[in-house]
């Protein structure tokens, strides 16, 4: 569908209607099946939005943030989170970044490291610490461009798209194509009418 004929059809639809687009289009990655997680920014109260509209399907979700303004959700699949945090390397990182990691990934595991993120998030917040550059592990971004963006602090990126690419831009272009087209086919299925059940893989 042209980017045109899209903005045209959600500046038409209804207020609820919106939301759950924005929550389709900014998360059909993972939606999809082809991302470990996104993270999502509503207007306060749209996490209950994204709840519902998940319920029954793969993709678990946990909050962030939670303000006076917004809500900051992480939309995951566990499969994959927990391979992710297995990775060696990643698991090197994470120690490194303060997270004490038993053996055994279990859902209780996962989820204490979201609960911790959630603090970091806060301090961050709040203005008393730094944001948690970690959760690029959980959002599948390359290792080596996580170390590079704390290390260069967000500058001297060789590309910019899902994330900021400081190693091997011709893997994050084909990664990024990936997942616009998957945003296309998403965004298709809901302007078509197709149910959420029939759009989450």
């Amino acid at each position: 569908m042209p980017p045109e004929l899209l903005l045209d059809y959600i500046e038409r639809c209804k207020d609820g209607r919106k939301l759950s687009f924005m929550i389709l289009f900014h998360c059909a990655p993972v939606l999809k099946g082809v991302k470990a997680s996104n993270m999502i920014t509503l207007p306060q109260g749209g996490w209950l939005t994204a709840a519902g509209l998940l319920q029954g399907s793969d993709v678990r979700w946990h909050i962030l943030s939670s303000g006076d303004r917004a809500d900051v959700m992480l939309l995951y699949r566990r499969q994959w989170v927990k391979k992710l945090i297995e990775d060696k390397q990643n698991r090197s990182f994470l120690a490194e970044r303060g997270y004490q990691l038993p053996e055994a990934v279990t859902d209780e595991v996962i989820i204490h490291m979201l609960e911790e993120i959630r603090d970091r998030y806060d301090k961050y917040t709040d203005g008393e610490g730094e944001f948690p550059h970690e959760l690029g592990i959980l959002l599948q971004y390359p290792l080596d461009d996580v170390r590079a963006f704390i290390e260069n602090r967000g500058e001297g990126y060789l590309l910019n798209g899902y994330w900021k690419v400081y190693h091997n831009p011709e893997r994050a272009r084909a990664v990024f194509n990936k997942y616009n087209r998957v945003r296309e086919i998403a965004a298709g299925q809901f302007v078509g009418g197709c149910e959420w059940k029939e759009i989450i893989v």
